[in-house]
């Protein structure tokens, strides 16, 4: 009779964890680029490029700042990104000075 350890059993789930990981990692992904769509032309413009090719790159606390953007009204997104206005919580203002940044880079 074969002894089954804790170590054997951890081994064989190691797969199903990752896979279950990358999956909730992909939907989350998946959420927020379909919460970057706004509604405003002129927004999507800037959300969208930046999540696509930047989102995935950025630290953890910094993903976690852009959620928070996006639960933001579209004219303060607009305002903000305009430079018509700053947002008074500093997180905030990082993660849309993070967008500027990246919009304005050279193509």
């Amino acid at each position: 009779m074969k002894v089954v350890t804790a170590a054997m059993i951890g081994a064989a789930l190691a797969p199903v964890s990752s896979y279950t990981a990358r999956m909730n990692t992909d939907a989350e992904y998946n959420r927020v680029i379909w919460a970057s769509r706004r509604g405003m032309l002129e927004l999507d413009l800037v959300l969208e490029p930046f999540v696509k090719d930047a989102y995935r790159e950025l630290s953890s606390r910094d993903q976690a700042r852009y959620r928070k953007l996006l639960e933001c009204e579209d004219q303060e997104l607009f305002g903000w990104f305009l430079g018509r206005l700053r947002p008074e919580d500093e997180e905030l203002a990082g993660i849309v000075d993070t967008v500027l940044a990246f919009a304005r880079r050279p193509s």
